[in-house]
């Protein structure tokens, strides 16, 4: 049966209910029923409960119908996008425009965006700090000066907000860079460690105010600054998961001496010089 005759009926169908409904209504109302000889006062309630039924069973097949059609429907369409026989649809486009990407060709332009947002950020900021300096052009002057900028505008921004730092000490600046701002006494400073870094490439990104996410990892290509609730989501509850299964070197209550202290004994190489 074509899908607009099955509309067309279950239209009388449900249109039949509705007046029969309203009859029954209008023949309680008027007390005609005394003049049917079948029907009696007593049968109203079983008239009623029979066209409440009707409808009860017209919506649960109306129901079951249309979700099969819409299943039916996402199926077909997906299988076409997989298959190639269709372009992606105009709706999933436009729900990807909220997405606001820029890309960066070099380590200055990198650190000069992520320097700015430090800037303008308004309570919070949730870093991971593993991996090399600044990759392949950490050398040139000007990448060395913006860095030492970067630094400064974390550390004035943790004075009083929440900036929370994970290490992985497999670079001996690493080491200095978290000393040098447990020793400052920063209110807002968190930071945190794991051990044994792992053979993978870490991914190394920094989380502004909720809001942006700025890849950091600039020893491959593919750096970016990503503006989307469900994108910053993920990496919310990334960073979440990473701070939870780290080990904690200082937090709002202080900082942990003896971790702090294990730690400059394993990795302080200028300690054993």
């Amino acid at each position: 049966m074509k899908k607009s005759w099955r509309h067309y009926i279950d239209s009388l169908l449900l249109g039949g209910l509705g007046l029969l409904g309203i009859l029954i209504s209008i023949f309680d109302y008027l007390d005609w029923f005394g003049r049917i000889p079948w029907v009696d006062n007593d049968r109203i309630p079983t008239l009623v409960l029979l066209l409440l039924g009707g409808v009860a069973l017209f919506l649960v097949i109306e129901r079951r119908i249309f979700f099969e059609e819409k299943f039916d429907g996402v199926i077909e369409q997906l299988t076409k996008l997989v298959e190639g026989q269709e372009a992606i649809p105009t709706d999933v486009i436009r729900a990807l425009e909220g997405v606001k990407v820029r890309v960066f060709y070099s380590s200055f332009d990198l650190l000069e965006h992520a320097t700015q947002r430090v800037r303008e950020a308004k309570g919070r900021i949730d870093d991971t700090s593993w991996g090399i300096a600044l990759g392949y052009e950490s050398q040139l002057q000007k990448n060395q000066k913006i860095s030492i900028a970067h630094h400064k505008q974390m550390e004035t921004f943790a004075k009083n907000n929440t900036y929370r730092e994970i290490f992985i000490f497999n670079q001996p600046y690493q080491l200095e860079k978290m000393k040098s701002r447990v020793a400052q006494g920063l209110l807002g400073y968190s930071c945190a460690y794991y051990e044994n870094p792992p053979d993978a490439l870490l991914l190394n990104f920094m989380i502004v105010d909720d809001q942006e996410v700025i890849l950091l990892a600039d020893n491959f290509e593919g750096n970016m600054a990503i503006q989307h609730p469900e994108i910053v989501k993920m990496f919310k509850a990334y960073y979440q998961m990473l701070w939870d299964q780290a080990e904690i070197i200082k937090d709002p209550h202080g900082v942990r001496q003896d971790v702090y202290d294990r730690i400059i004994a394993e990795f302080d190489d200028t300690k054993t010089q």
